[in-house]
């Protein structure tokens, strides 16, 4: 598993090597942790957008990328969140009804994000998709 900050930074590899006849993998907290600190130091009220792949199992019981959705949303910055429904009860609870689902098309995302950008920053609430 690897995780790219964007928009032009590295790409970190955040599963750890468990040999050619590994047939699963495992999440290295270590990595995951770095990429989280690169993004949340480049995070600001300027920033179009925060996408985060997966809620995951970290996400669910409060680490990984929790804390930087919830910097985001209070910097107003609007959140895309994949979510898979091993998970879709934490995260619900985690974003207490703020979220919205949207189908995961390219064009529902970008239609979305759109007309949460050509919005008034002023006046926009917290918005989770």
């Amino acid at each position: 598993m690897d995780v790219k900050v964007l928009p032009d930074g590295p790409l970190i590899r955040i599963s750890q090597d468990l040999g050619a006849l590994s047939r699963g993998c495992r999440l290295d907290a270590s990595a995951l942790e770095s990429a989280i600190g690169l993004v949340a130091g480049r995070l600001d009220r300027n920033s179009e957008c925060l996408i985060v792949n997966k809620f995951g199992k970290h996400e669910a019981t409060g680490r990984g990328f929790r804390p930087l959705i919830a910097q985001a949303l209070e910097l107003e910055v609007p959140i895309i969140v994949g979510l898979n429904r091993l998970n879709h009860d934490a995260f619900l609870e985690f974003t207490d009804g703020a979220a919205e689902h949207l189908e995961a098309t390219e064009t529902a995302l970008r239609e979305w994000l759109d007309s949460i950008l050509q919005s008034d920053r002023s006046q926009k609430t917290d918005h989770v998709a």
